[in-house]
């Protein structure tokens, strides 16, 4: 999905730890929207405030699991993460809950009905117990639709096909 941040493997390397902390999204959620303060993530990555002083910080703002979670971020200097953390804990929480991410480019609206005809199709073909579709509008494909899961891309659109066209022609 070319339209994601792209993850890096510290950052699902935290994301699996924090899921050890807490598998209930909603909390883990909450957690993460504090990190989104600017303010906070900038307090915390500066190098002129000790270790000791971030500490005090993180102890007044989290507590418990989430508390140690950021004092071992501090600790490591892994701020660059924190943007990260969001994302990446929803991709691990997806696999540990058996949820397909995917998404769907389309040229014209598509129907509810073709969206849970599509959903169906990668629940039984990737075996999982749900999909999370996302559906973005992409005007440039003609009509049909593209669709991306993991690093799959499946092109059913126009445009896709007169490319292959295109191709297909050039080679003779």
């Amino acid at each position: 999905m070319s339209r994601a941040k792209i993850i890096t493997k510290e950052a699902l390397n935290y994301a699996e730890a924090l899921y050890q902390i807490s598998s209930d999204i909603k909390n883990v959620m909450e957690f993460t929207a504090l990190l989104a303060v600017d303010e906070l993530r900038q307090a915390l990555a500066n190098p002129t405030i000790s270790l000791k002083e971030k500490y005090a910080v993180i102890d007044r703002i989290f507590d418990g699991g989430f508390g140690k979670f950021m004092k071992t971020v501090c600790k490591n200097g892994d701020y660059s993460v924190l943007s990260l953390i969001e994302e990446s804990y929803k991709q691990v929480w997806n696999r540990h809950n058996s949820v397909l991410e995917a998404s769907l480019e389309y040229a014209e609206p598509v129907s509810e009905k073709s969206v849970s005809s599509i959903k169906a199709m990668l629940v039984k073909k990737y075996g999982v117990k749900s999909v999370e579709l996302s559906l973005v509008e992409n005007r440039d494909l003609i009509g049909g639709f593209r669709l991306y899961v993991n690093d799959k891309v499946y092109d059913k659109s126009v445009l896709g096909a007169l490319d292959r066209m295109r191709r297909t022609l050039l080679r003779r």
